[in-house]
């Protein structure tokens, strides 16, 4: 199944099934999604890739002026060593003076506690000179694409 998408916003999912021997298992298996989103900034524009990797997620976010990697982080779910319960744990990387890392980090955590999986998430959006409101709008616009995401990633509740 593949949906295309250009510059309209839409997503654009790609899924490769393979379909087991029946004498095995009789249900079809995803062996890979990948998604691909872009979308209008004032000035510039952001886009988001994602793929699985095995049960993991690997997210990429572009755009801006210059796109480029500024930050990454990884999130995992693990049990808390101090409650009853789970926590999402949270590592990040960046290049000196950029900060990507808080983008990577916020989406990384998100998805990994939404999703229970293990997420890596790079990211570089740079616009020159930007003001507040100009990063303000990368942070909201990149949010709507993450809940677009894992909207199209979480199972239906009604299957």
């Amino acid at each position: 199944m593949e949906n295309a998408q250009e510059d309209d916003g839409k997503v654009r999912v790609k899924l490769l099934l393979y379909a087991q021997p029946k004498r095995l298992q009789p249900i079809a298996r995803v062996l890979f999604l990948a998604m691909k989103m872009k979308r209008p900034l004032a000035r510039g524009s952001v886009s988001l890739e994602s793929k699985n990797i095995g049960e993991d997620l690997v997210v990429i976010i572009y755009g801006g002026d210059s796109p480029h990697v500024g930050g990454a982080a990884i999130a995992y779910v693990t049990k808390s060593r101090y409650r009853d319960d789970l926590t999402t744990s949270v590592s990040i990387l960046s290049f000196p003076g950029h900060k990507d890392y808080i983008l990577a980090q916020s989406t990384a955590e998100k998805l990994a506690s939404t999703l229970n999986k293990s997420v890596v998430v790079i990211a570089g959006v740079h616009i020159n000179d930007a003001t507040h409101e100009q990063i303000d709008e990368v942070i909201t616009t990149v949010n709507s694409m993450i809940d677009d995401m894992v909207s199209q990633l979480q199972p239906s509740r009604e299957e």
